[in-house]
């Protein structure tokens, strides 16, 4: 593959490239102040972070684990991504998630009729939901971005409401299945969409100056928190990819023994979180003591009450929202002169609607400026990765027609769709069904978890 010439890369790459030869912080410096003074000119796209100029990359090798929520409708959409952007070297597994890994494999075998009431019921009163959360629901329960930049759309379908459960699911299946390969935890789990494009060698970028020993969690494009339209806390937009680093997994696997935290715990810090999730529990703001057992983790926890409460009343991406504010510790994210933002949970990476969304304000998608692109045809990823290879083609472990040797799952999918579903078959994939206890509760290593920080 042909490499690319000086026309071909964009600014951003030219400044990370000049840094592999640096000497010394008067450089550094010096660079910095011609940014500032060609942003006063509109000389400098805004996608191009200071941060990068005194703390450039670093060539360092990090581990990445992709999950992907996809469906059995679409396979195709999974098995690109595969041949895609996902042969970059940095990334060790690549697990797709459909209907048949939910709880409730026929939740979305019901009329429309009623699945309108149970959008009703949400958007009217739910006793389960605290007074802050019920009016998240009442505005905007089932909505969706619109096909204009002031609109929202409303989603009935029940396929896509199901969907909505199946966040907790992912990460059981992930934890379970770095279990099951003995492999330790990656630097950082990404979570995306079937038709989500990743720009791994931004990724990189981005997170050169970033512990994955530390907890946070980078959001592709963030919605921030407005009580004044009903939205109580910041949440991610799924669609554009959702950052978890080690310390974060790691926290989301800690066991919470509410019954007995002064002995069950092996720090200040590791006693302080657990003491804050019991905490949060019994507050209950969704529901959710009811599914909670003593020892389960966060994990365990979102994953029994997304998965088995009747009516589920949140979007996955407000429950990643939630989960973030009230039940983990994480490092906030700073204020800093060059973004706007109001976060102080996540770490945006763009924040909606003006720097990120399907059909706002913000640029179009771009293949070598956009860190996420989401709503991507396997077309459009196919060309895209095309185009990001010839910056980058060192990074790519085969051509675009060749699998590649990361650990997927995308080959049991498909083999399973095309297997008629007995009830054998049906029997082999539990804890699934109305017999499941409540809370049901997964074995937990050590090697996973929290335990001394």
């Amino acid at each position: 593959m042909p490499r690319a010439t000086m026309a071909q890369i964009p600014f951003r790459h030219l400044i990370q490239k000049l840094w592999v030869c640096r000497k010394g912080l008067v450089k550094s410096l010096s660079l910095m102040w011609v940014y500032v003074a060609l942003k006063q000119v509109k000389m400098v796209p805004n996608l191009i972070d200071p941060a990068h100029l005194l703390f450039p990359t670093l060539q360092h090798a990090i581990t990445i684990d992709i999950i992907s929520v996809g469906s059995k409708n679409r396979p195709h959409y999974l098995e690109s991504q595969l041949k895609t952007w996902v042969t970059h070297s940095s990334i060790r597994s690549f697990i797709g998630i459909t209907e048949m890994d939910d709880y409730d494999q026929t939740c979305a075998e019901i009329t429309q009729a009623e699945q309108d009431a149970r959008i009703a019921s949400c958007r009217s009163s739910n006793p389960s939901l605290s007074a802050a959360i019920q009016e998240l629901a009442n505005n905007h329960y089932s909505h969706t971005e619109g096909e204009k930049s002031s609109s929202f759309s409303v989603r009935d379908d029940p396929g896509w409401h199901c969907a909505q459960r199946r966040f907790g699911q992912s990460f059981k299946t992930f934890m379970n299945t770095t279990r099951r390969l003995k492999n330790s935890l990656p630097d950082y789990l990404v979570m995306v969409d079937d038709d989500t494009y990743f720009n791994v060698d931004l990724f990189q970028e981005h997170v050169a100056a970033i512990d994955p020993n530390e907890p946070r969690i980078l959001s592709g494009c963030m919605f921030e928190a407005n009580p004044l339209i009903g939205i109580p806390f910041e949440f991610p937009y799924g669609g554009f990819g959702v950052v978890y680093t080690k310390e974060t997994i790691k926290q989301m696997n800690t066991p919470i023994k509410c019954n007995n935290i002064d002995e069950t715990t092996s720090s200040l810090r590791h006693a302080s979180f657990v003491r804050s999730a019991c905490g949060v529990i019994e507050q209950n703001q969704i529901g959710e003591l009811e599914f909670f057992r003593d020892g389960m983790s966060v994990v365990d926890l979102i994953s029994a009450y997304s998965a088995q409460v009747e009516n589920l009343c949140l979007h996955s991406d407000w429950i990643i929202g939630y989960m973030a504010k009230y039940y983990l510790s994480l490092v906030p994210p700073r204020r800093v002169f060059w973004n706007n933002s109001k976060a102080v949970t996540l770490h945006p990476i763009r924040t909606w609607p003006f720097q990120c969304g399907n059909n706002t304000q913000a640029e179009p998608c771009s293949a070598t400026k956009s860190m996420f692109c989401h709503s991507q045809t396997p077309q459009d990823l196919e060309a895209m990765t095309a185009e990001n290879q010839l910056l980058y083609p060192e990074h790519y472990k085969y051509g675009k027609n060749r699998n590649n040797d990361t650990y997927n799952n995308i080959g049991s999918i498909t083999s399973a769709i095309s297997i008629e579903k007995s009830n054998e078959y049906a029997t082999n994939l539990a804890p699934k069904g109305p017999n499941v206890s409540k809370g049901t509760n997964i074995q937990h290593d050590p090697e996973y978890f929290w335990q001394t920080a």
